[in-house]
């Protein structure tokens, strides 16, 4: 049955690689016959897996455990946390990412006007080298309480087999697409609020030459900073929960679309103010214009195209 399969390949991805495909098709073949024998031992000897109910196969799996446990009964003792642990762990991983995150986006909100665009880059580098740091140090505390043998609260007590993931998994994550997109954002950020500050582009001829701000609008910018945040948002929101929601689709697709129009009205402020700085390209600015609305159109139909297609693919198939 479709949830016997859920659960196997729930449990697989608990499983080392290696021995994966083995130990899913050893409970498979487990699961398929001790189900055989509740439904005969409970009606006639020629039962078979077809007349098990869906509430044969959730009994079963309640009986056998969560996934994490069962992949833990075969894996052994091979873990630095052990599977009791593991799930606090990861919970805590998950939760305080999201307030790092959201500090130091508050951080940037409150820093200081005097901040260059070295030092700013450095900065959000150095947020982003920061992260396997507190991610290791959290590990380090789990580590400890494993060799200390100390049991925290069972998170999975209530564990129930209707909430194992589909087989296709529409809604799951790419971890690595997440992180550099909050980690684009991030620096996106610190640059729009940077120059929210000075109400402008730092613009340097040569390096003899001072400092001239090439003014942009503040709403812009401000529109464009918290666009920007609510994506950051939305990102740490798909983070905890572990997966896509057509809901959350939606939203990201909405942010993503919305969010190139104060960047489009921002270049050409920026376009504006360079030819008006350098006369003999004033021609230009027409073409620029153009250039920037196309991209701009292509850019909105793209990012709504690939959203629906998202958004589709999250639906839930029945």
């Amino acid at each position: 049955m479709e949830l016997i399969e859920r659960y196997v390949q729930q449990v697989g991805r608990f499983l080392p690689g290696r021995d994966r495909d083995d130990i899913k098709n050893e409970l498979r073949s487990l699961l398929q016959d001790k189900l055989d024998d509740r439904v005969a031992g409970s009606a006639s000897a020629d039962a078979s897996e077809d007349d098990a109910s869906e509430d044969d196969v959730v009994a079963l799996l309640k009986e056998r455990g969560s996934p994490r446990k069962v992949a833990a009964s075969y894996s052994g003792e091979r873990y630095l946390v052990g599977p009791e642990l593991y799930p606090q762990l990861m919970q805590v991983l998950r939760t305080g990412l999201v307030v790092y995150v959201i500090v130091h986006v508050a951080l940037l909100a409150l820093g200081s006007t005097v901040i260059t665009i070295p030092s700013l880059i450095e900065s959000a580098l150095s947020f982003l080298g920061s992260i396997p740091g507190f991610f290791g140090a959290v590990v380090i505390v789990f580590a400890i309480l494993e060799r200390q043998d100390v049991k925290l609260k069972e998170l999975e007590s209530d564990w129930d087999p209707h909430s194992l993931p589909a087989i296709d998994e529409p809604g799951r994550f790419d971890l690595v697409s997440l992180f550099v997109g909050l980690a684009f954002n991030m620096i996106f950020l610190s640059f729009a609020l940077h120059f929210w500050r000075l109400g402008g582009v730092p613009l340097v001829a040569n390096p003899m030459s001072e400092v001239m701000i090439l003014p942009l609008s503040r709403r812009l910018l401000f529109a464009a900073a918290g666009l920007v945040t609510l994506q950051i948002v939305t990102d740490l929101y798909v983070f905890l929960q572990r997966r896509w929601q057509v809901s959350t689709r939606v939203v990201r697709t909405l942010l993503d679309a919305t969010a190139a129009f104060p960047i489009y009205y921002l270049l050409l402020e920026v376009a504006s103010g360079l030819v008006g700085r350098v006369a003999p390209v004033e021609n230009l600015l027409p073409l620029a214009r153009q250039g920037l609305k196309g991209g701009l159109i292509l850019v909105v139909a793209i990012t709504l195209i690939d959203g629906a297609v998202k958004v589709y693919k999250s639906m839930p198939r029945r």
